[in-house]
This record gives C-alpha cells, structure tokens and sequence, in this order.
C-alpha cells in the first residue's frame, strides 16, 4: 500500500502540472498540448470564433495571381477572331455541307482509299451514285451497301484508260521512250519475237540510238543473231529519218531511244527527232515499281506530239497498283502493253480490265476480308462507262 505522503506528493505534482500547462496558453485562446500530449478546451467558444473570423479575413487579403483577368480576355478575344477567319475562309472555299452524307458513302470510300487511290477521286466516284437515295435510308442494309460497291468497281472499272487496239499487231512505225531501266530493249525484244510467232523476220525491222555502248549494241547483235531481224542503228552518219526511209519497205518498224534524263539536250534533241516525223507512234516506258509523282513526272517530261500512251514494266513485282491506277487516271494515258520480268513474247501482253480490277482489288484488301464483300463478275454499265469517260 502506499504511504500518505506518497499520495500527497502525487497530488501535489499534478496540480504543479496542471499550472504549468495554463501558462503555455497562445493569445488566441488556444490551449498548448500538456506535457502528456492533451490538448485543453479554451474558456469559451467566442474566443475559438474570433479567432476563425482573424483567420479569414487574413486569407480574404491576400491576393491572387489570377485576379488581372485582362490577358486572358485579349486571348480570349484573338480566338475568337482566329476562329471567324478560318470559318469565313472555310465557306468561301466550299459551300457548307457535312463531311460524310450518309455511312454507306464512307464505307465505300474507305474502301476505295485502301486500294491507294486518291481522295478526290473516291469522293467523285461515290458522290452521285445512282442508287444514292436508295443506300441512305438503308444504311444498315448489307445488300445495299454490296450493290453500291459493285456500281463502284464497275465505274472504276469502265474508266482506267486502256488502249483500245494493238499498235504493234496492226504494223507501222513505234517508238519508246523511257527513263533508263525501265525497261524499253526487253519490251521491244519481247514485241518483235511476238511479230514473228505471225509473221517473217523480213517485215520487221528494229532502229537502235544505242550504237554507241558496247552492252547495248552486243545485246542487239546478239537478238538479230538469234531472230534474223535487222538493226539499224542511228549514228552521227545516219540520222533517225534516213533510217526509217531505209525500212521503208517492213511492215513493223520499232525504234529504241537512248536512256536519258529529259533535261538532257541529247534527250530533248531526241524527242524533238521523233515528233517532227508523224508517222511514228511513241509509247512511253515506265516501270510500275515507280511511285506516283515519278511516274506522273516522267510522263509529262517523255510527252511530245507523237505520244499514244505508255507501256508498264515489271508488273510482276508490283503488289499494289492502286497509286499506278491513280496516275493513270489523272493524266489520261492509254496503257498500251503491261510486260512481267520474262523475256518470252509471253510475258508482255495487252491489258485486261478484268485482271487489273483483280490486281488492284485483291492487292490492297488482305488482312482486312471483313469489310470487303468477293470481287463480284464486273458488268460494266455503258451508261456509266460513257458519262465517267466524258466527265
């Protein structure tokens, strides 16, 4: 048990605690923790309130950094005139109109942009699509969304620019241009052994600038050896016209070009040869591995009077030919032969719509077979042939 003065001594520090922890008291009436960590109710609550009402209005002083509003209404207002200029800018250009009229019309320009042609072009083709009214109230309508890209493929199909006749076949005077590797002493080989599947080696005849190089001229050599049809070449002693008065007499005549830049004189010296002679016909060469800008530059720089269309190489190596398609369409230019990498008469050929449509369609729509219905047996509407080819 504990003694009397023990318990009195224990009381007696308690109360010295007890004033200790009075005196701690702030001036704003609020008690400081104890030596025990207890914090002390003040007096009353007017003194806890005035302190709060001290409290805020010092806050209600300070001042904000945001409070000059004056910047943001300048920016505010210089949007607003950005925003005017461009929706005036924006309605001049084009008349208001909504981006895409109806779904079905942007399935089949998606479609149409995946098989790499341009925009334009897809917006053109679909913007006034006979069965319009009829897709845009059935939007959810697979059957009508399988019709309209079957009008679609058809009207793609009836305007790719195919020459209508064989040039070679029918004899007389072509030649071919190109830049260099795309191809033109193959095509040539190719056509002239084709001659002869029909015909005797005296009714053709093949004229060559290449006299010059050694590859060139032994390669013709070694074909004349081959085939027993004649080379004539062009040379400082024989002009292009005299040779083609000396094969006056052959039924087919094909002239091979030099293989340079067009903004070589010697280039421009050569085009300008063949458009002063007006019986012959010239096919531009190019390789349809090119990209679109090349080869849409390189058949403005090969044109002259004389140009009848062009002729694609290396088809074999192409996956896609939906830019190739697109040049062909923007600068309007028959294709007249499409030739693969054989040397056999074979492997160059006439164009076929059916097989291009094929090509491009079935090129550019792997890995993506849900959105796309089978290539459908394409009937080309005359209708829509002749009204897209006028347009």
């Amino acid at each position: 048990k504990a003694s009397t003065e023990d318990v009195s001594s224990m009381h007696s520090d308690r109360r010295s605690g007890d004033r200790r922890a009075k005196g701690r008291r702030s001036d704003d009436g609020v008690a400081a923790a104890s030596d025990s960590d207890t914090v002390l109710p003040v007096n009353s609550k007017a003194s806890v309130h005035s302190a709060a009402s001290r409290l805020a209005q010092s806050i209600g002083e300070l001042k904000s950094p945001f409070s000059d509003t004056s910047a943001f209404e300048t920016l505010q207002q210089e949007l607003q005139q950005v925003k005017k200029m461009l929706e005036e800018k924006m309605s001049a250009a084009e008349p208001a109109q909504p981006i895409m009229p109806n779904p079905v019309q942007y399935i089949l320009i998606n479609r149409i942009l995946k098989m790499g042609l341009p925009l334009e072009f897809a917006r053109a083709l679909t913007d006034d699509l006979d069965i319009h009214h009829d897709v845009h109230s059935e939007a959810n309508d697979q059957a009508a969304i399988d019709r309209a890209w079957q009008l679609c493929l058809s009207r793609i199909e009836a305007i790719i620019p195919l020459a209508k006749d064989d040039i070679v076949a029918a004899g007389g005077t072509v030649a071919f241009v190109g830049p260099s590797g795309a191809g033109k002493s193959s095509a040539i080989s190719k056509l002239a052994t084709r001659w002869l599947l029909e015909h005797s080696a005296k009714d053709v005849a093949i004229i060559s600038h290449d006299a010059g190089s050694e590859s060139g001229a032994g390669r013709m050599s070694r074909f004349s050896s081959m085939t027993g049809i004649p080379i004539f070449y062009v040379d400082k002693d024989h002009a292009l016209a005299d040779r083609i008065a000396q094969c006056a007499k052959r039924r087919l005549v094909l002239i091979d070009t030099l293989s340079l830049s067009p903004e070589n004189p010697a280039a421009q010296q050569q085009l300008a040869a063949l458009s002063a002679l007006s019986q012959i016909k010239t096919l531009t060469v190019l390789p349809a591995t090119g990209d679109r800008r090349w080869i849409a530059r390189a058949l403005h720089q090969y044109q002259q009077a004389n140009s009848v269309g062009c002729l694609l190489t290396h088809m074999d190596q192409v996956e896609s030919i939906g830019e190739l398609v697109a040049v062909l369409l923007t600068e309007q230019s028959p294709v007249h032969y499409l030739s693969d990498g054989g040397l056999l008469p074979k492997y160059i050929q006439t164009p076929q719509r059916a097989k291009l449509m094929e090509k491009l369609f079935k090129a550019n729509v792997a890995g993506d077979e849900a959105d796309y219905i089978a290539v459908p047996t394409i009937n080309v509407h005359a209708e829509d042939a002749s009204a897209l080819a006028t347009g």
